[in-house]
């Protein structure tokens, strides 16, 4: 950020000092500076404030806001929440955004559906490493041995040591006990 900020008011300075008298370029690049950090900052502050409640997690869910889905996909997680339909799971698994299908592994470790099974086992094969080690996560904290198969197959077909680490820790978090070598 500070290098960024930095180029940016070299930059402005340098075009205002075309212009005006170089105390005032100084001030006015400071200002355009302040309002651009400023507007960067209300979305950030923004999606910070959404606010999910039991009654309004499905509409949250539905919302057309990434902010409002990962708030209520944090909710669910935080609060070991069941997602109550499993099409909105089906559709987020696909989502360009990294954050959202990071909470969804995270949010369906809870749940007991059959259908969300599949929707963890879909996130394995994901292209971002942090969604693969939820996803991770989740089948380990739900405590389900028949998963060990198809954790060790993903460990096996990982360069990411990551991937690597959380696989091996869901998998004895499941029971799993390496054979002695021969």
């Amino acid at each position: 950020p500070i290098l960024l900020y930095l180029g940016f008011y070299t930059l402005l300075q340098l075009i205002f000092g075309l212009l005006l008298r170089p105390d005032k370029a100084s001030i006015l690049a400071a200002a355009f500076c302040l309002v651009a950090g400023v507007a960067a900052w209300i979305p950030i502050y923004q999606a910070g404030r959404v606010k999910v409640t039991t009654e309004t997690l499905q509409a949250a869910l539905e919302d057309a806001s990434r902010h409002k889905r990962i708030a209520a996909l944090r909710f669910v997680e935080e609060n070991t929440l069941e997602i109550r339909s499993v099409s909105i799971a089906n559709e987020i698994k696909y989502s360009p955004h990294i954050q959202e299908r990071y909470w969804l592994a995270r949010a369906l470790a809870a749940s007991r559906d059959r259908a969300s099974y599949d929707v963890l086992l879909f996130l394995l094969g994901d292209p971002h490493p942090n969604v693969v080690c939820q996803a991770l996560y989740a089948l380990g904290r739900r405590g389900d041995r028949t998963v060990i198969p198809e954790v060790i197959q993903t460990m096996k077909s990982s360069q990411s040591w990551y991937i690597q680490r959380y696989g091996y820790n869901t998998i004895r978090k499941l029971g799993w006990q390496q054979p002695a070598s021969t």
